[in-house]
């Protein structure tokens, strides 16, 4: 028997666990560890291995709610963990007389959703440094904004795309080559490999490689591209204005002047990084490729500055003048491809 006073003005109540903010008197307190004591009914802690077994399981949960689950999952999938975590201690293990500290439980929960998210962040940040790595030098800033906020869409493995290719090539490029020396010669191509693939990367346009004195390029991959058609047309027309302007500098500084081809083919073909463990391109390969390549040599014979496929002929949905050249046989293809010249 305990004997002593509850008055609130003796000050002598204390809060508990259980007191739900009403304060206990101190008898009273002292009376229940007595009877704890005397019967064996107390609270005892839970153990190391069991404790360990929880903040383990509340690790995995909350990772499983990372990894699959959006942002807003996230937070509500943690707060319902959090709860259902408390209402099975208090009803399970406190009614059996376990105590359980729910810090390292939150804890666990805190630390592993941190841990998780700037693992996230870092593993997303690195993603499109190597995006902007690996797209930056091939094409325009808005291009190159859409692949770093759709990743999901560029698969550099390879894939098959419609895509619409241009090959451009210098005319009498030989001749040039033996009119000038090798530093003059470097020079002049650094000046017009620099101005006409701004006209392609302007137009949104993937600068594929420089072979030797030819340009590729192509439209339609990594992102899909409704007017590929139309932008690559646009882009053959500005490059030969571009090319007046920069026939002007090298008349002046006496350089000779540079004609060019254009052939621009659509149809599908192999996109993605392309090569070898030590080097590797982002690049296309097919036959439409090939027969892009094939037509832009078919400029010199026709006498004309820019030759598209039909395919491409008939993805066009902007007015351009287009002028029937006919049917011809492409090394390499069986069929014969029809072909027009396109001019401003």
């Amino acid at each position: 028997v305990f004997v002593g006073a509850t008055a609130e003005d003796l000050h002598d109540s204390k809060p508990t666990p259980l007191s739900r903010g009403t304060p206990m008197p101190g008898v009273e307190i002292h009376a229940n560890i007595a009877r704890g004591l005397l019967s064996g009914d107390r609270l005892v802690p839970l153990g190391t291995f069991e404790t360990s077994a929880w903040i383990l399981l509340a690790s995995i949960v909350s990772s499983l709610f990372f990894i699959f689950a959006n942002r807003l999952l996230i937070v509500v999938g943690g707060n319902v963990l959090v709860g259902l975590l408390y209402l099975v201690t208090i009803i399970i293990l406190f009614e059996r007389g376990i105590a359980v500290n729910l810090i390292h439980i939150e804890l666990s929960w805190i630390v592993t959703t941190i841990t998780l998210s700037l693992y996230k962040f870092f593993i997303a940040e690195k993603e499109k440094r190597e995006m902007k790595r690996t797209f930056g030098k091939y094409v325009s800033p808005s291009v190159l904004e859409q692949i770093v906020k759709n990743p999901k869409a560029v698969l550099l493995g390879g894939e098959e795309k419609e895509i619409t290719v241009l090959f451009s090539d210098i005319r009498g490029f030989t001749s040039i080559s033996e009119k000038t020396t090798p530093r003059e010669l470097v020079r002049i191509l650094n000046t017009y490999f620099s101005s006409i693939t701004k006209k392609i990367i302007e137009n949104d346009g993937v600068l594929d490689k420089y072979i030797g004195d030819a340009i590729m390029a192509f439209w339609g991959a990594p992102i899909p591209e409704p007017k590929q058609a139309d932008k690559a047309v646009k882009a053959a027309l500005e490059m030969l204005e571009e090319l007046k302007k920069i026939n002007i500098q090298f008349l002046a500084s006496g350089d000779p002047e540079i004609k060019i081809g254009i052939g621009i083919y659509t149809g599908k073909a192999i996109v993605g990084n392309i090569g070898s463990e030590h080097r590797f391109d982002y690049t296309a390969i097919g036959d439409t490729v090939n027969i892009a390549s094939r037509i832009e040599g078919l400029t010199k014979e026709y006498k004309t500055e820019i030759i598209i496929g039909e395919s491409t002929k008939n993805k066009l949905t902007e007015n351009f003048s287009v002028t029937l050249l006919g049917k011809t046989n492409v090394k390499g293809k069986l069929e014969e491809v029809t072909i027009y010249s396109v001019t401003k």
